[in-house]
């Protein structure tokens, strides 16, 4: 993927992720430039950056959990998903698979997750992957990605609309990487499988209320900052 035409010029310069709520840009004409972006204020605000800044995945679903409008630190994650050790396996689809179970946050609120792979080093159809994040996107879920260096929360696309091949022209992720910036435009190669890019994992990532019939999805807007 060229990463001239993934920026897109000023055809990429839109709002960020913040100032939008969840859903699909449905206002424009097939091949017109579309944004879809979840808002993070509340989670980013919530978060403690300081003190969880190289705790990379768990950090990073955390993040996610905070988005849904649940309090589970990075820690707990380690102990309940991983058995407290940070010792992850290189299986990153297995790793996503351990956090779909039922969770408790701290203000003892009890929901599920389900995580969903969508490209993990397989010779998954770049467009199609691409959709599908996109897709996750306009459903109000966040995408979980992850590169070998740590881990990153897709929030915001902007893309030409071609539902058979979907043109990336920016991206936006939260990040809780000490050296990056908390928000920043994602650089082409990590949406990109190898060996052209740096994608080995993107994980859809829903949580439903514990016991709603038919899990139905608990779609949290966050009120505007």
């Amino acid at each position: 993927m060229d990463r001239r035409a993934f920026l897109g010029g000023a055809l990429g310069l839109m709002a960020p992720a913040s100032a939008l709520a969840a859903g699909k840009c449905v206002s424009v004409a097939y091949g017109g430039v579309c944004t879809t972006a979840l808002r993070f204020d509340a989670a980013l605000r919530s978060f403690d950056f300081d003190r969880y800044d190289r705790w990379g995945w768990t950090s990073a679903v955390s993040l996610i959990f905070a988005y849904y409008g649940y309090r589970v630190a990075p820690e707990t994650i380690v102990d309940k998903a991983y058995d407290g050790t940070f010792g992850l396996t290189g299986d990153f689809v297995e790793n996503a698979r351990q956090l779909n179970r039922p969770w408790v946050d701290e203000t003892g609120k009890a929901f599920e997750c389900v995580v969903r792979p969508i490209f993990a080093m397989t010779p998954y159809a770049q467009n199609v992957a691409i959709g599908e994040m996109i897709g996750s996107i306009d459903r109000g879920q966040p995408v979980l990605l992850c590169d070998l260096r740590h881990a990153m929360v897709l929030t915001s696309v902007t893309y030409r609309n071609d539902p058979v091949s979907p043109q990336v022209k920016r991206a936006e992720v939260v990040d809780a990487w000490q050296d990056n910036e908390h928000v920043h435009v994602l650089d082409a190669a990590d949406l990109t499988a190898p060996p052209d890019g740096r994608l080995h994992l993107a994980a859809s990532v829903a949580v439903y209320e514990a016991g709603t019939p038919g899990h139905a999805l608990i779609r949290r807007r966050v009120p505007p900052a």
